[in-house]
């Protein structure tokens, strides 16, 4: 049996979770095992699912905590586990944390990848973050024996020159297939019979980009009166336990009067049902790697319009725009109402036939674990 030990899961259920949990429910059990090690004083995100098909996941205490518990704790444990894995597997979206990756390295655990999942930082980098990032790289440079990201831009971001395998964040297409009737149930019980309605997938936090999406959905409300925005997410917490964003966002719907129109329905569990709801997907995000939601929405054959830094290869189908988010909200809003009265299809194919059906990402990670 070839076992994996996963680092970056939290708990909530956002995009490197959602990647994690798809390649999991499709492994070749008889092949290869997947555990996770959390770092969340709550429960990780899919925990029961996980413990409950067998697998184990290991808690040990935020270094933003108590870091001397936390390395100590993290080492004994790695100690005692370096014989039970073939691989390590850190995901992250920037380098502040690699600690795992040297643990792996000086234990001889046979694999020790790092995966990029983000193209830029959603922190402020202090001087102090420098040198970690320094210092780590430096780890990394020795320690990492594959370097993975979910795009070529987020490999890039990461890594630089170095070579490095994009895995793409594959998704199981007949969850998100379109289906007319599920489409009309939805739309009929969230009071959405007759609106054109935008949807957005992703936590609430500066890489998302929430303020500006309001201002855009206002000038959309502005001309169709009908428009209704769907924001689906978790609120992002920062270190001093505050929800500026969250906070922020919901000011701004109420300084625009929208609060009849804008439907804040945190984190979901039928997330593939109401994509079939939505008429358009709107992700203005800062910086990204390769969105999961966006490939989600695509596989729907939702009309996207996205922010020019997402990744080139994040477009699927054709109806799927890149804006500048130095633009005007006039023409995201104009571009954005073309897509009214759009039909919509099953493209399933046009998404397998491009890398994203999980049931053949899933044998391709295989290899690259066994290789």
């Amino acid at each position: 049996m070839y076992k994996v030990l996963q680092v970056g899961m939290t708990e909530n259920k956002g995009g490197t979770e959602t990647y994690l949990m798809s390649q999991y429910r499709k492994l070749n059990r008889n092949e290869i095992r997947y555990d996770f090690l959390s770092f969340t004083s709550q429960k990780m995100a899919y925990e029961d699912e996980i413990v409950n098909k067998g697998d184990k996941v290991y808690h040990i205490i935020s270094r933003l905590k108590n870091p001397l518990i936390h390395y100590y704790r993290l080492a004994i444990l790695m100690w005692k586990m370096r014989k039970s894995y073939s691989a390590v597997v850190v995901n992250t979206c920037d380098m502040i944390y690699v600690f795992p990756l040297f643990i792996g390295w000086l234990f001889r655990i046979k694999k020790r990848i790092i995966h990029s999942h983000n193209s830029g930082y959603e922190r402020r980098l202090t001087f102090f973050h420098k040198m970690v990032l320094f210092i780590n790289k430096i780890i990394v440079s020795f320690s990492v024996t594959d370097r993975w990201a979910c795009s070529e831009l987020a490999g890039k971001w990461m890594f630089g020159n170095k070579d490095f395998v994009v895995i793409h964040n594959a998704i199981n297409l007949e969850l998100f297939k379109f289906n007319s009737d599920t489409r009309k149930r939805l739309r009929h019980s969230m009071k959405s019979d007759n609106a054109f309605v935008l949807g957005n997938v992703a936590r609430f936090s500066y890489q998302k980009n929430h303020e500006f999406l309001i201002k855009i959905f206002k000038e959309v409300h502005d001309q169709d009166p009908s428009a209704q925005l769907w924001l689906i997410g978790n609120t992002s917490i920062d270190m001093r336990g505050n929800t500026q964003y969250y906070d922020n966002v919901c000011q701004l719907i109420e300084k625009y009067h929208l609060d009849d129109s804008v439907k804040i329905l945190g984190v979901r569990n039928d997330v593939p049902e109401l994509y079939q709801a939505m008429d358009c997907y709107v992700l203005p995000s800062r910086f990204e790697g390769l969105c999961v939601s966006a490939i989600e929405a695509q596989a729907a054959d939702l009309p996207c319009v996205v922010s020019d830094r997402l990744s080139d290869e994040t477009k699927l189908i054709d109806d799927f725009l890149y804006l500048p988010l130095n633009q005007d909200t006039r023409l995201w809003a104009r571009k954005i109402l073309e897509f009214r009265n759009r039909k919509r299809c099953n493209n399933d194919k046009i998404i397998r036939a491009k890398g994203y059906d999980i049931n053949a990402e899933v044998k391709r990670v295989t290899q690259l674990y066994f290789k």
